[in-house]
């Protein structure tokens, strides 16, 4: 599950009315997703911020495992000003325990 902030005229952070755009691949996050839009657009539950909406979806799903910390690591990971052999050595110690 992925949320992504809009920009532009009507989406952004300047907008409390729009948090943004969640977007789920299908199954389990998928249902929960339609329900709680459901819920927001009958007003049956009120979430106003993006942390609010991260703590509804932490109590939901949980922690992310070791592992998931280490997935996301390695999809976010840049080298930056480091040294190629610094880079690999970086990427190395985040893949082992990332289940790679």
């Amino acid at each position: 599950m992925s949320i992504l902030e809009n920009e532009g005229e009507q989406g952004g952070s300047d907008n409390p009315d729009h948090l943004g755009t969640i977007i789920c691949a299908g199954g389990v996050a998928e249902a929960w997703k339609d329900n709680l839009l459901d819920k927001l657009a009958k007003e049956e539950l009120e979430i106003e911020t993006v942390e609010a909406l991260f703590k509804k979806i932490q109590d939901e799903f949980g922690e992310m495992t070791e592992e998931d910390k280490k997935v996301e690591q390695l999809r976010t990971i840049e080298q930056g000003g480091r040294t190629c052999n610094k880079y690999i050595q970086e990427f190395k110690k985040i893949a082992r325990g990332s289940g790679y």
